[in-house]
């Protein structure tokens, strides 16, 4: 008699995400899979997310092979459903929803402590999948810590791989593979030059007022867990300029210009494997410290492959801090449904010629050069610069901000 078997599908993943690759079997045919266990690993253009199962069961023949393009409906494997005994059969298998990287597992019903609880609460994390080592299986901080130095070893093993890669000897056939990852990333960049006419301007910022109150700030900053980056100022200088610019905080459409009512912040964050963009909903209305502790965040959740994809939706404008890596200023390129991208250079002291009332003087300052690389379909040079100026005010004359 055959087995009954059912089809494991790809089902939606949220707006824009039409398609995955896959990257990875995790387990093969005939393995037995558990409850929350992961089974496979696919890759969109931005992120890589595993498939995790709700049910236990058999994994039967796999359909979609290692670097195939699925869409969503697509089978990628079928499942044995008589071969487990200890729990209810698996029907199907689905790969978890925009909202929520992994399909909702059972509910933690044990108690957890404030701390415990506030460390969850801070990594988004899933109290089902620690496996608690406390008093009748209570998670404790340990539990926490463990399971997220085992997420960030993951990913630092991923990345050796990578860094392994690169190191390989090269001889002039030498073909490196596109990743799915960086072929999309190609893609889209080429799509936005083709779509909009880009320009870029840019401008040198004085940061001896930013750097005075960074150098009072950073300590007691600290004692929160946030770091005070040069990037934080910039980025609520960005805000800021954009309530009072609503062009730049705009998309262009061809039935007019889309002025959006939120000002939804997107961060990129280099990767060993490519670039991804997560964003900071209603940044303007965030202080200081509550957006460098959002920059803090979104940023180490995707350099540990936490970010959802709910999380790189809806941007309105972007900033890339090209300066981390050492360079002075750079023209990065739009994201498509926005007007703008800021292109942060790193900082360092510059000799400056200082006018005052007693005539010009020589001082040593800290700079910056901010790019903007904007649409010119919907701002001119002089839109573009008065929105850099008011930037520029705004970090020369920091006080609280």
């Amino acid at each position: 008699m055959p087995k009954p078997m059912s089809n494991f599908t790809l089902p939606p993943l949220g707006d824009g995400i039409n398609e995955v690759t896959i990257t990875r079997w995790i387990k093969k045919t005939g393995d037995i899979v558990v409850i929350n266990e992961a089974i496979a690993e696919v890759e969109t253009d931005k992120i890589t997310l595993e498939i995790m199962a709700d049910r236990a069961g058999k994994l039967g023949k796999i359909v979609a092979e290692i670097g195939d393009q699925v869409r969503v409906g697509d089978v990628l494997a079928q499942v044995d459903t008589s071969s487990a005994d200890e729990q209810p059969l698996v029907t199907e298998i689905h790969l978890p929803t925009a909202i929520a990287i992994h399909p909702a597992p059972p509910a933690y019903t044990g108690q957890l402590s404030p701390v415990v609880s506030r460390m969850i609460a801070e990594h988004h994390l899933d109290p089902s999948l620690i496996s608690g080592t406390g008093e009748n299986g209570r998670i404790t901080k340990h539990d926490v810590l463990g399971y997220l130095e085992k997420q960030v070893a993951r990913t630092k093993n991923q990345n050796e791989r990578l860094e392994n890669t690169e190191t390989l000897p090269i001889n002039p056939q030498s073909l490196i593979p596109h990743s799915p990852m960086r072929r999309r990333i190609a893609e889209h960049m080429m799509a936005s030059l083709s779509q909009s006419a880009q320009v870029t301007t840019v401008f040198e910022v004085d940061l001896t007022a930013v750097a005075k109150h960074r150098e009072a700030n950073k300590a007691n900053y600290a004692k929160d867990g946030v770091n005070l980056t040069w990037l934080a100022y910039i980025a609520n200088a960005a805000t800021q300029a954009l309530r009072k610019h609503h062009m730049v905080n705009s998309e262009w459409r061809d039935e007019g210009i889309l002025l959006k009512s939120n000002i939804n912040l997107g961060i990129a964050v280099a990767l060993p494997d490519g670039l991804m963009v997560p964003v900071i909903p209603h940044a303007d209305a965030l202080n200081l410290k509550g957006l460098a502790r959002q920059i803090q965040y979104v940023a180490e959740r995707a350099r540990i492959k936490q970010t959802q994809p709910n999380e790189l939706q809806n941007g309105t404008f972007s900033i890339s801090n090209h300066g981390a890596a050492g360079s002075l200023f750079g023209t990065p390129v739009l994201n498509q449904g926005q007007c703008g991208i800021l292109g942060v250079g790193m900082v360092e002291k510059r000799v400056k010629v200082i006018a005052s009332p007693h005539g010009d003087m020589i001082a040593i300052r800290p700079c910056a050069y901010l790019s903007f690389t904007f649409d010119h379909r919907i701002l001119d040079g002089a839109n573009a610069d008065a929105f850099m100026a008011t930037i520029k005010k705004w970090l020369e004359n920091w006080d609280e901000g």
